[in-house]
């Protein structure tokens, strides 16, 4: 999804909560932008998702081939559809003008390892030139990799002069089973008080947007990976331009691929 982003321009923390919101002083004010900024959204809230579902939800619509997808492309053997949220029954989400984007492809490497490197946040630079950080707000499950549910604060880099910086707060739901080798790494938009907006960012919102993991052989060595993505940047983008450009999103597959091909053979 971020390479969506840079694409179409180049084209063209320490947890602190409290129970009494109103107790806001002058020295905290990230309470204060994070008062406001509830008052005016009506997203969810990290504490209230049930993470169970979150799973469900992405795993079926990643597997969903009955549904209307339509084929944009190949991009470097990363197979490209796209389908409008209004054709996906009983969806949830709150942007049904910008299209969800699935990317296939088969990446040369156990499930084990990858989901290791997904779940790696420090290694993200070496694979994503625009990723700019990432900072844990809460961990609310740690089971290993692979199996967590955190809240994370992701910045990305400006794609352009003159374009603000991105910013994200999610929900990132993983789970995966060594002996199956299936995995699935989910990450939602969510608000938490200990993650406002700042100034200078544009809060994007991403929605079921992550990684279904499978073995693409009996051994074990090589992983079919299906990656959903919904991302609405904010700004001032149309939604019928971003759904345009969908086929630019299996670059991010192309990207991870190439990464993990680059690695030395443990």
């Amino acid at each position: 999804f971020f390479f969506f982003f840079f694409f179409f321009f180049s084209q063209n923390f320490h947890l602190n909560t409290t129970k009494d919101t109103q107790i806001i002083s002058r020295r905290n004010p990230h309470q204060l932008a994070f008062k406001r900024f509830k008052q005016k959204n009506d997203r969810k809230m990290a504490s209230n998702v049930d993470h169970s579902a979150v799973l469900v939800e992405f795993e079926e619509l990643a597997k969903n081939d009955s549904l209307s997808w339509e084929k944009v492309g190949d991009v470097e053997g990363v197979l490209v559809s796209t389908i409008s949220p209004q054709k996906v029954p009983g969806y949830k989400g709150k942007s049904k003008d910008i299209n969800i984007t699935k990317s296939v492809t088969v990446i040369n490497t156990s499930p084990t390892n990858l989901i290791e490197i997904i779940a790696d946040g420090n290694r993200r630079a070496e694979y994503d030139e625009l990723f700019d950080g990432k900072e844990n707000v809460e961990v609310i499950q740690d089971n290993g990799p692979g199996n967590r549910v955190t809240v994370t604060y992701t910045k990305m880099k400006p794609p352009a002069t003159l374009v603000s910086a991105r910013d994200f707060c999610v929900l990132t739901v993983s789970t995966f089973n060594r002996e199956t080798g299936k995995g699935l790494f989910v990450s939602n938009s969510v608000e938490h008080e200990s993650c406002p907006p700042i100034k200078d960012c544009t809060r994007a919102h991403l929605t079921n947007t992550g990684y279904l993991l499978e073995p693409a052989n009996e051994q074990k060595t090589a992983t079919k990976v299906t990656y959903l993505t919904q991302m609405d940047p904010k700004g001032w983008l149309p939604h019928a331009v971003m759904n345009k450009t969908a086929k630019k999103q299996g670059q991010s597959l192309v990207k991870l691929a190439k990464y993990v091909s680059s690695l030395p053979v443990s």
